[in-house]
């Protein structure tokens, strides 16, 4: 039930900001996680944010259906090159480093942070 005394003060009303934050998502996937992928993209996807997907070298079925996911949002891309990695290894590491080069040098995307992602993680 709402109080219809409640008095509003001025500095009390949040605006939204002219330039909202912008995220730029690196998500590195492989195996057959394509529903598992999907779920997470769901919960994290926004229109204002930009989203990077890196598939697992070794797992071409998983990126032919990435693929086809991507072409449905302006807003996603699919690294045009691709590495065999290791969880918790150097391969890794170098994957997100040549992804960061990438989203550094896309002038288009004016993201603010960067955050990465696996398949495996769920925001919550």
């Amino acid at each position: 039930k709402a109080n219809k005394n409640v008095q509003w003060d001025e500095d009390s009303v949040e605006y939204m900001p002219a330039n909202p934050v912008r995220i730029a998502f690196v998500l590195v996937v492989h195996g057959r996680a394509s529903r598992q992928l999907q779920r997470m993209f769901k919960a994290i996807y926004h229109k204002d944010h930009f989203y990077y997907i890196h598939v697992d070298k070794r797992s071409n079925y998983l990126h032919r259906q990435v693929l086809q996911f991507a072409r449905q949002y302006d807003n996603v891309r699919i690294t045009p090159w691709r590495m065999a990695t290791i969880w918790g290894g150097a391969s890794l590491l170098s994957t997100y480093l040549q992804s960061m080069r990438d989203l550094l040098e896309m002038t288009d995307w004016p993201w603010d942070f960067f955050i990465n992602l696996s398949a495996a993680d769920y925001p919550i």
